[in-house]
């Protein structure tokens, strides 16, 4: 997943044009108290990720972890 003006060099901040790319660690969970998650994988302060949308990028399909 990617998100747009968001940072994670240091942490995670809001940063105009800037790119992070991670993979959803969690959903919402009523127990734990927390939403979504996701774990950084890598990140552009400088927007020089372009985000691309494909049906097929999904670990669970690259791996072979699902028919």
């Amino acid at each position: 997943m990617a998100i747009t003006d968001a940072d994670h060099s240091y942490g995670r901040i809001y940063k105009k044009n800037a790119v992070s790319v991670g993979v959803v660690a969690h959903t919402d969970c009523v127990i734990s108290g927390h939403g979504p998650g996701v774990t950084t994988v890598f990140t552009s302060s400088k927007g020089m990720i372009t985000p691309k949308i494909d049906r097929n990028a999904n670990l669970a399909h690259i791996l072979k972890l699902r028919k």
